[in-house]
């Protein structure tokens, strides 16, 4: 069944940071590696964090291999947007606004990782599927071969830290109510604003309590 909810006029006033960040699912977090297996984007660690995040503009932490250990996906670009990655001082994964990944990620014991792969047209870039909210796409690195971000089955699964930020520009405006509107006539993954695993409007009542909150 095709549902539609118009869009109308509402006042939401403010605008405030919304500290938006999408994080592995801790049930779906896994990426196969053609030479070295699993690579996990949620491993718990008390010295490197607890995964990578992920920024409306760019990538940051650290994932795990068993065979060739930490994969950083970059510590926060100098600029506070995105990597230079002219330097090992300035590395990492970038998020650009259609959600397509480029940078780099270095994984200690197999160099580095590509995630611009455009220039190869056999497969499909390494990006962020707003859509069902989970990575897409291939990275390549010398060492450990194709990274499948692909898969149907093992895949790395995506959960906003504040669901409120409908359009995850990383703010709390009035275009998170257009944005979750949108999702919610197409069944998107952010509509589920209660937690519920359904898209029905009570999903609706949840996203201005987290609006109005600022996703506590």
């Amino acid at each position: 069944m095709i549902r539609r909810l118009a869009l109308f006029a509402v006042s939401f006033t403010g605008c405030h940071p919304a500290a938006q960040v999408l994080i592995a699912e801790p049930t779906s977090r896994f990426a196969w590696t053609e030479a070295a297996g699993f690579l996990n984007l949620a491993p718990i660690s008390s010295d490197q964090g607890a995964g990578v995040e992920v920024f409306p503009t760019f990538m940051r932490g650290y994932g795990w291999s068993e065979s060739l250990g930490w994969v950083n996906f970059g510590t926060g670009p100098a600029d506070g947007v995105g990597y230079a990655n002219i330097s090992s001082a300035d590395f990492g994964v970038n998020v650009l606004q259609s959600g397509i990944l480029t940078g780099y990620a270095w994984i200690e014991g197999g160099g580095w990782i590509n995630f611009d792969t455009s220039s190869n047209q056999q497969v499909p870039d390494a990006r962020i599927d707003f859509q069902t909210l989970r990575l897409r796409g291939w990275a390549w690195g010398e060492a450990i071969g194709w990274v499948n971000f692909d898969d149907d089955e093992v895949f790395v699964a995506l959960t906003p830290t504040c669901r409120a930020d409908a359009n995850f520009d990383g703010r709390l405006t009035p275009g998170d109510f257009n944005a979750w509107i949108l999702a919610f006539n197409s069944e998107a993954a952010i509509c589920d604003q209660n937690g519920d695993g359904d898209c029905t409007p009570g999903d609706f009542n949840a996203w201005v309590l987290g609006f109005t909150t600022a996703c506590p």
